[in-house]
């Protein structure tokens, strides 16, 4: 089955929901339980998750 939907449209919502968890208390709460320090989320989250949004938004 075709959806028929653009691949640039794609790739800007899947940016937008990758910014949403990246700032979501609730994905930092299920890391920090699954062991990862506070710190570590911190640097997760500026290191790898916004710059990785940023990438996404540029395709």
């Amino acid at each position: 089955m075709e959806c028929r939907l653009s691949y640039p449209f794609v790739k800007r919502q899947i940016a937008v929901k990758l910014q949403e968890l990246g700032d979501s208390e609730r994905l930092r709460d299920a890391l920090v339980q699954a062991g990862l320090p506070e710190k570590g989320w911190v640097r997760l989250q500026r290191q790898h998750i916004q710059r990785q949004c940023r990438r996404a938004q540029r395709w």
